[in-house]
């Protein structure tokens, strides 16, 4: 995360906006892949 920050405000983006994003990009892709993950196990286990 540092290291995403670190990248955004090389660009000239304010500390809270990089900040922010980071967290919200963090927060996504953790969701997506649990949300995802639960699909798969719910539809594998209704299928047995």
């Amino acid at each position: 995360e540092a290291s995403m920050v670190g990248v955004l405000l090389t660009f000239g983006y304010p500390e809270a906006v990089a900040a922010a994003a980071t967290i919200v990009i963090r927060v996504g892709t953790l969701w997506y892949a649990a949300a995802l993950g639960t699909a798969v196990f719910l539809t594998y286990k209704a299928t047995r």
